[in-house]
């Protein structure tokens, strides 16, 4: 489906699937509802149990929901093999894939920013790919990858308790950010393989 199909901030439905996509104009946001999903609820809420507070999270094992709901879903709609490991959350083609989400009450927008903690640097990963976990609509915005080396060469280094301009969120700890707009987009064809 070409983004020309539809307005920017649209959207639209993927037939057959329980993907859709929201347009950004020059980027594909794909958006996954999880409220029909029990499956994939409970999973990711007995694993979150399982798992407590993780080392390197921003958010100490607050998020570990959300992070689980977002790699169970990844793993389901691109066909991934889930490897849950310090390095790495799943496996496709190939490619170790650590899976970043963070949660939000609203929808991400491009100037939004993924955020990966000075900590993590260390993580044995081929790829990050960016999520948001809406905690209100129960629906995870699949935002964009791209391969680790090249993250850090084009995101921007914060310290912690910096504040930053556009927002005025301080910064919770050292963190490498890099607006969503400037993430690699997944092609749709992915999902029907």
């Amino acid at each position: 489906m070409s983004s020309k199909q539809h307005t920017a901030g649209n959207e639209v439905p993927i037939p057959n699937t329980d993907l859709s996509i929201l347009d950004w104009g020059s980027h594909a946001v794909y958006v996954y509802d999880t409220t029909n999903n029990t499956e994939i609820q409970e999973k990711a809420s007995n694993a979150a149990d399982e798992l407590g507070s993780l080392h390197g999270s921003i958010e100490d094992g607050d998020g570990n929901y959300a992070g689980l709901l977002a790699e169970f879903a990844f793993s389901e709609v691109f066909n991934a093999a889930r490897s849950p490991t310090y390095e790495y959350d799943c496996l496709r083609g190939g490619f170790t894939i650590d899976i970043k989400t963070k949660r939000r009450t609203v929808a991400p927008k491009p100037h939004y920013e993924a955020s990966i903690a000075d900590y993590n640097t260390e993580q044995n990963a081929d790829v990050y790919y960016f999520t948001s976990y809406n905690t209100q609509t129960g629906v995870i915005y699949f935002l964009g990858h791209l391969l680790t080396d090249e993250y850090y060469q084009k995101a921007v280094f914060h310290e912690k308790g910096e504040k930053d301009s556009d927002n005025g969120f301080r910064f919770k700890a050292d963190c490498y950010n890099l607006r969503y707009d400037e993430l690699n987009q997944v092609a749709v064809e992915l999902f029907y393989e």
